[in-house]
């Protein structure tokens, strides 16, 4: 089974967000504070559900990038829920990816022109997962962390 869904705009990549949502836990890389300045109404809306239901996350980022989590919830709630490294600004991408238990969302945070694609296969999922893995193992703990 391969399922390829994709959303455009604004309100495509507030869908994408609330279907992230549904799920407890997520691991993600390339996620960058941009993802607010895409969706500037909804992003705290959306941060405000992980933080009441206690979804949690991994994430990998690049270094230097500041989210917007810490500032809006505190420190406290942001290193209770999130799991946050660090990688070379080099090795980064534009794209966030998200790893969930039998799907990849993926979005090109483009303030102009966002797209986001859902892929619902568990192979493609699994090889994600894998290649975060790979890349979780060689990153370094967020510095605001340390």
């Amino acid at each position: 089974k391969c399922e390829v869904r994709h959303f455009k705009g604004m309100k495509g990549v507030e869908a994408v967000l609330r279907e992230i949502n549904q799920e407890k836990h997520y691991d993600a890389f390339g996620i960058s504070s941009n993802l607010a300045k895409v969706v500037p109404y909804y992003f705290k809306h959306w941060i405000q559900e992980r933080v009441d239901r206690k979804l949690t996350a991994r994430m990998i980022k690049a270094e230097g990038d500041r989210l917007k989590t810490p500032e809006l919830f505190g420190l406290k709630v942001y290193k209770q829920l999130f799991d946050v490294k660090d990688i070379p600004k080099e090795y980064f991408s534009r794209t966030a990816t998200w790893i969930l238990k039998d799907k990849v969302c993926i979005i090109l945070e483009a303030v102009e022109n966002p797209v986001a694609i859902i892929i619902e296969n568990r192979e493609i999922r699994d090889d994600y997962y894998a290649q975060f893995e790979r890349m979780w193992k060689s990153a370094r703990p967020e510095k605001l962390l340390r």
